[in-house]
């Protein structure tokens, strides 16, 4: 449930006041997710299920320590942290970035890894009215997503979501399918001396999504997410149409 009074306190914060097109409801999951770093003057709009995880370790990772995802992640300060006349000179003393994931894939990597794995997959049961040790199948969850089920969780909330419209100062917005790329120029503005291998395995939260789209879309399902999250393939430049959805019946 949506702790109101949080959120609206978040929306009274200079950074929500400025950016005040991001959805209410979402704030205290949205400023969980955004990272700022003052001293190396950074802000890391970070999307769930886009790389996430394998960006923080390797913007916080120490070589011979053992790393800890939770406590990485929550390493950084919030975006409702920043005072006003941060806010005001945003673009000249931060570099602002995000990696951004194929709608497609990312929905169906949620599935996999939140759903079938069954660490976040309560809420669906509900909404589908299904017994909580019940499996959900990706149709399921998809007309799930279509019913408003896209609302309840980061990690299928809309890209869109994450990083406010009327950001035009947005210095590097990359995509995970050319994670590599992305990151060299990520770290050639933040930390030149780390290297990409410093970011390690993120195994754990890996699903390969993106080698079992045709075994788990059909045209009904792939219809539904082009529908919902259409700012997504339009903000970011997806296609509605890949390749190989044309193979899909």
């Amino acid at each position: 449930m949506t702790d109101w009074f949080k959120a609206l306190n978040l929306r009274s914060r200079p950074f929500y006041r400025r950016f005040n097109d991001m959805p209410l409801h979402a704030l205290p999951q949205l400023d969980q997710r955004i990272a700022v770093d003052r001293t190396r003057g950074f802000i890391y709009f970070r999307i769930p299920k886009a790389a996430n995880s394998t960006v923080i370790r390797l913007l916080t990772s120490e070589k011979d320590v053992r790393y800890n995802s939770y406590e990485g992640k929550r390493s950084f300060i919030r975006p409702s942290k920043l005072r006003a006349h941060e806010v005001k000179t945003l673009d000249r003393q931060f570099f602002l970035f995000t990696i951004t994931r194929d709608p497609y894939t990312r929905v169906l990597s949620a599935y996999l890894d939140k759903i079938v794995k069954g660490k976040r997959k309560e809420r669906a049961c509900r909404a589908l009215q299904k017994p909580l040790e019940s499996e959900i199948s990706f149709g399921e969850f998809c007309n799930y997503l279509d019913h408003g089920g896209f609302k309840h969780d980061p990690h299928w909330y809309p890209q869109n979501w994450f990083i406010p419209r009327d950001i035009c100062t947005m210095a590097h917005v990359g995509k995970m399918e050319s994670l590599n790329d992305e990151l060299e120029v990520i770290m050639s503005r933040i930390d030149s001396t780390r290297k990409l291998g410093d970011a390690g395995s993120q195994r754990r939260h890996r699903t390969d999504a993106d080698q079992k789209l045709k075994a788990y879309y059909s045209r009904d399902t792939a219809g539904i997410i082009a529908r919902v999250y259409r700012q997504d393939f339009e903000r970011f430049d997806y296609s509605q149409s890949p390749d190989w959805l044309k193979d899909i019946k």
